[in-house]
Protein backbone atom coordinates (compact mmCIF):
# COMPACT_ATOMS: atom_id res chain seq x y z
CA UNK A 1 0.00 0.00 0.00
CA UNK A 2 2.79 2.23 0.39
CA UNK A 3 4.65 1.72 -2.70
CA UNK A 4 0.75 2.49 -4.69
CA UNK A 5 0.65 5.35 -2.82
CA UNK A 6 3.97 6.78 -3.27
CA UNK A 7 4.86 5.92 -6.97
CA UNK A 8 1.07 4.81 -8.59
CA UNK A 9 0.18 7.62 -11.03
CA UNK A 10 -2.93 8.29 -9.66
CA UNK A 11 -4.14 9.23 -5.90
CA UNK A 12 -5.52 5.93 -4.69
CA UNK A 13 -7.98 5.33 -1.62
CA UNK A 14 -5.95 3.09 1.07
CA UNK A 15 -9.74 1.55 2.71
CA UNK A 16 -10.73 0.58 -1.17
CA UNK A 17 -7.11 -1.15 -1.66
CA UNK A 18 -7.64 -2.91 2.36
CA UNK A 19 -11.30 -3.73 1.23
CA UNK A 20 -9.82 -5.47 -2.17
CA UNK A 21 -7.66 -6.86 -0.48
CA UNK A 22 -9.84 -8.71 2.16
CA UNK A 23 -11.94 -9.59 -0.68
CA UNK A 24 -9.05 -11.31 -2.43
CA UNK A 25 -8.24 -13.28 0.64
CA UNK A 26 -11.77 -14.86 1.05
CA UNK A 27 -12.03 -15.49 -2.34
CA UNK A 28 -9.86 -18.15 -1.89
CA UNK A 29 -11.72 -19.96 0.91
CA UNK A 30 -14.82 -21.62 0.05
CA UNK A 31 -17.80 -20.11 -1.86
CA UNK A 32 -19.72 -19.13 1.06
CA UNK A 33 -17.09 -17.06 2.79
CA UNK A 34 -17.41 -13.42 1.96
CA UNK A 35 -15.67 -10.20 3.41
CA UNK A 36 -18.05 -7.80 3.89
CA UNK A 37 -17.06 -4.42 4.05
CA UNK A 38 -18.57 -1.41 6.34
CA UNK A 39 -20.16 -0.18 3.73
CA UNK A 40 -22.37 -3.39 2.87
CA UNK A 41 -22.70 -3.99 6.80
CA UNK A 42 -25.70 -2.13 7.85
CA UNK A 43 -27.88 -3.83 4.65
CA UNK A 44 -26.35 -7.27 5.46
CA UNK A 45 -27.69 -6.77 9.32
CA UNK A 46 -30.78 -5.82 8.09
CA UNK A 47 -31.34 -9.22 6.24
CA UNK A 48 -30.16 -11.36 8.98
CA UNK A 49 -33.12 -9.77 11.18
CA UNK A 50 -35.11 -8.95 8.95
CA UNK A 51 -36.29 -5.76 9.80
CA UNK A 52 -35.24 -2.22 9.97
CA UNK A 53 -36.20 1.38 9.86
CA UNK A 54 -37.09 2.84 6.30
CA UNK A 55 -39.55 3.49 3.52
CA UNK A 56 -39.75 0.35 2.30
CA UNK A 57 -38.38 -0.37 -1.22
CA UNK A 58 -35.80 -3.28 -3.25
CA UNK A 59 -33.36 -1.52 -5.35
CA UNK A 60 -30.14 -1.96 -7.26
CA UNK A 61 -27.53 -0.17 -9.44
CA UNK A 62 -26.84 -1.41 -13.04
CA UNK A 63 -24.30 0.74 -13.55
CA UNK A 64 -21.59 2.02 -11.27
CA UNK A 65 -21.98 5.86 -10.88
CA UNK A 66 -25.09 5.96 -12.13
CA UNK A 67 -28.16 6.53 -10.16
CA UNK A 68 -30.27 3.14 -7.73
CA UNK A 69 -33.03 1.76 -9.66
CA UNK A 70 -36.12 0.62 -7.63
CA UNK A 71 -36.97 -2.79 -8.16
CA UNK A 72 -40.16 -2.55 -6.12
CA UNK A 73 -42.11 -1.24 -3.13
CA UNK A 74 -42.64 -3.85 -0.52
CA UNK A 75 -46.12 -4.39 0.31
CA UNK A 76 -47.60 -2.23 2.87
CA UNK A 77 -44.67 -0.18 2.82
CA UNK A 78 -44.52 3.60 2.85
CA UNK A 79 -42.83 3.62 -0.65
CA UNK A 80 -45.69 1.58 -2.17
CA UNK A 81 -48.51 3.94 -0.02
CA UNK A 82 -46.52 7.33 -1.44
CA UNK A 83 -46.47 5.52 -5.27
CA UNK A 84 -43.21 4.79 -5.95
CA UNK A 85 -42.98 3.24 -9.21
CA UNK A 86 -40.69 -0.21 -10.06
CA UNK A 87 -38.11 1.83 -12.31
CA UNK A 88 -37.70 5.19 -10.46
CA UNK A 89 -34.70 6.57 -10.46
CA UNK A 90 -33.29 7.91 -7.20
CA UNK A 91 -31.90 11.68 -7.95
CA UNK A 92 -31.96 13.05 -4.56
CA UNK A 93 -32.84 12.69 -0.98
CA UNK A 94 -33.88 15.52 1.35
CA UNK A 95 -32.43 17.61 -1.52
CA UNK A 96 -28.80 15.86 -1.36
CA UNK A 97 -27.48 14.96 -5.14
CA UNK A 98 -27.35 10.62 -4.78
CA UNK A 99 -27.49 9.90 -8.41
CA UNK A 100 -23.48 9.21 -8.29
CA UNK A 101 -23.56 7.60 -4.89
CA UNK A 102 -22.94 3.74 -4.54
CA UNK A 103 -25.77 1.74 -3.64
CA UNK A 104 -24.72 0.95 -0.22
CA UNK A 105 -24.51 5.09 0.76
CA UNK A 106 -27.83 6.13 -0.67
CA UNK A 107 -29.61 3.39 1.59
CA UNK A 108 -28.21 4.70 4.95
CA UNK A 109 -29.52 7.58 3.65
CA UNK A 110 -33.10 5.85 3.27
CA UNK A 111 -32.69 4.46 6.72
CA UNK A 112 -33.35 6.64 9.43
CA UNK A 113 -35.46 6.44 13.03
CA UNK A 114 -39.30 5.51 12.95
CA UNK A 115 -41.85 8.49 12.85
CA UNK A 116 -38.93 10.90 10.57
CA UNK A 117 -39.83 12.35 7.32
CA UNK A 118 -37.73 12.58 4.01
CA UNK A 119 -37.87 14.03 0.55
CA UNK A 120 -37.23 11.64 -2.17
CA UNK A 121 -36.71 13.00 -5.69
CA UNK A 122 -36.77 10.11 -8.34
CA UNK A 123 -36.92 10.45 -12.57
CA UNK A 124 -39.87 8.12 -13.49
CA UNK A 125 -40.34 7.88 -17.28
CA UNK A 126 -43.86 9.15 -18.57
CA UNK A 127 -44.86 7.80 -21.75
CA UNK A 128 -42.02 8.62 -23.76
CA UNK A 129 -40.33 10.96 -21.47
CA UNK A 130 -38.52 11.83 -18.11
CA UNK A 131 -39.95 13.33 -15.33
CA UNK A 132 -38.83 14.38 -11.76
CA UNK A 133 -40.82 13.55 -9.20
CA UNK A 134 -40.64 14.59 -5.28
CA UNK A 135 -42.36 12.02 -2.37
CA UNK A 136 -42.64 12.62 0.85
CA UNK A 137 -42.28 9.77 3.02
CA UNK A 138 -42.19 8.89 7.05
CA UNK A 139 -40.22 5.94 8.18
CA UNK A 140 -41.25 3.32 9.75
CA UNK A 141 -40.25 -0.52 10.52
CA UNK A 142 -40.00 -2.55 7.91
CA UNK A 143 -40.23 -6.35 8.14
CA UNK A 144 -38.41 -8.40 5.61
CA UNK A 145 -40.44 -11.84 4.33
CA UNK A 146 -38.02 -14.67 4.13
CA UNK A 147 -40.87 -17.42 3.70
CA UNK A 148 -42.93 -16.60 0.70
CA UNK A 149 -45.18 -18.76 -1.48
CA UNK A 150 -46.45 -18.97 -5.22
CA UNK A 151 -48.35 -16.09 -5.56
CA UNK A 152 -50.55 -13.54 -3.79
CA UNK A 153 -54.43 -13.91 -3.59
CA UNK A 154 -56.79 -11.04 -3.99
CA UNK A 155 -55.96 -9.31 -0.13
CA UNK A 156 -52.95 -9.38 -0.95
CA UNK A 157 -51.72 -12.68 1.03
CA UNK A 158 -49.36 -15.16 0.16
CA UNK A 159 -50.54 -18.59 -1.20
CA UNK A 160 -48.70 -21.49 -0.56
CA UNK A 161 -49.57 -23.44 -3.29
CA UNK A 162 -49.25 -23.85 -6.89
CA UNK A 163 -52.01 -22.00 -8.77
CA UNK A 164 -52.24 -24.89 -11.68
CA UNK A 165 -51.90 -27.06 -9.13
CA UNK A 166 -53.17 -26.14 -5.60
CA UNK A 167 -52.76 -30.35 -4.36
CA UNK A 168 -48.84 -29.02 -4.49
CA UNK A 169 -48.12 -26.88 -1.51
CA UNK A 170 -45.07 -24.83 -2.66
CA UNK A 171 -43.05 -22.93 -0.29
CA UNK A 172 -39.79 -20.86 -1.10
CA UNK A 173 -37.26 -19.78 1.52
CA UNK A 174 -34.84 -16.57 0.11
CA UNK A 175 -32.80 -16.69 3.08
CA UNK A 176 -32.01 -17.87 6.37
CA UNK A 177 -32.71 -15.07 9.62
CA UNK A 178 -33.58 -14.47 12.53
CA UNK A 179 -37.58 -15.37 11.50
CA UNK A 180 -36.97 -17.70 9.19
CA UNK A 181 -37.43 -20.93 11.77
CA UNK A 182 -40.79 -19.64 12.99
CA UNK A 183 -42.18 -18.07 9.67
CA UNK A 184 -42.18 -21.73 8.29
CA UNK A 185 -43.49 -23.49 11.00
CA UNK A 186 -46.11 -21.10 10.97
CA UNK A 187 -47.22 -21.84 7.09
CA UNK A 188 -46.65 -25.40 7.89
CA UNK A 189 -49.47 -25.43 10.59
CA UNK A 190 -51.68 -23.75 8.04
CA UNK A 191 -51.40 -26.12 5.93
CA UNK A 192 -52.14 -29.09 8.20
CA UNK A 193 -50.80 -31.78 5.60
CA UNK A 194 -53.08 -30.82 3.51
CA UNK A 195 -51.23 -31.67 0.41
CA UNK A 196 -50.32 -34.55 -1.81
CA UNK A 197 -46.60 -33.16 -2.16
CA UNK A 198 -43.96 -30.21 -0.91
CA UNK A 199 -42.18 -27.94 -3.23
CA UNK A 200 -39.19 -25.81 -0.87
CA UNK A 201 -37.29 -23.87 -3.25
CA UNK A 202 -34.22 -22.62 -2.13
CA UNK A 203 -33.44 -20.88 -5.41
CA UNK A 204 -31.20 -17.90 -4.85
CA UNK A 205 -31.57 -17.85 -1.34
CA UNK A 206 -28.80 -15.51 -0.11
CA UNK A 207 -28.04 -17.56 3.25
CA UNK A 208 -27.66 -16.46 6.59
CA UNK A 209 -27.66 -17.84 9.70
CA UNK A 210 -26.46 -20.83 10.01
CA UNK A 211 -28.61 -22.43 12.82
CA UNK A 212 -31.93 -21.22 11.42
CA UNK A 213 -30.71 -23.51 8.41
CA UNK A 214 -30.18 -26.07 10.59
CA UNK A 215 -33.53 -25.44 12.35
CA UNK A 216 -35.05 -25.74 9.02
CA UNK A 217 -33.84 -28.95 8.03
CA UNK A 218 -34.92 -30.68 11.83
CA UNK A 219 -38.47 -30.18 10.54
CA UNK A 220 -38.19 -32.47 7.96
CA UNK A 221 -35.25 -35.13 8.78
CA UNK A 222 -35.37 -37.54 11.91
CA UNK A 223 -31.85 -37.60 12.10
CA UNK A 224 -28.56 -37.34 10.59
CA UNK A 225 -25.45 -34.07 10.53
Amino acid sequence: ITLIDRYYVDPVDDRELVEAAMAGLTARLDEHSEFIPPSMYGAFKDVIEQEFAGIGILVEQPEKAKPVRVITPLVGSPALAAGVLPGDQILKVNGEDVSGLEIGAVSDRLRGPVGTTLTLTVRRKVEEAYKDVNIDLSRRTIELESVVGSHRDQENRWVFRLREHPEIAYVRLTSFGEKTVGELKGVLESLNNDFESLILDVRANSGGLLYAAVEVCDDFLESGR
